[in-house]
């Protein structure tokens, strides 16, 4: 990724809502991946565009220096943070591990 695709990615961080996230990386349209890369938006939940509001659609491409990138977006749920506590170790499965 160049410096000037991370400084977008992160730009774009910056001004989506903090359940969606963004990122780069290989576009799929219809479920096939395009061989392609772009910018990946991470959504909880994706939703009929016809059903959105003109402020939360996301955009279908993105221009930088000159050149279209494609965006995808991708459906993967609540994200919930662990608690995890660094006084507990966890036990390895005996299976993998011998």
């Amino acid at each position: 990724m160049t410096p000037e695709i991370d400084k977008k990615v992160k730009e774009l961080f910056e001004q989506t809502p903090e359940e969606i996230g963004v990122g780069y990386g290989l576009v799929m349209k219809g479920g096939q991946l395009t061989g392609e890369k772009g910018f990946v938006y991470y959504v909880p939940k994706k939703i009929p565009i016809e059903n959105l509001q003109p402020d939360q659609i996301l955009p279908s491409q993105i221009d930088l220096n000159g050149v279209s990138h494609q965006t995808d977006v991708i459906e993967i749920g609540e994200i919930n943070l662990l608690n995890c506590s660094p006084n507990v170790r966890s036990k390895p499965h005996q299976r993998y591990y011998k």
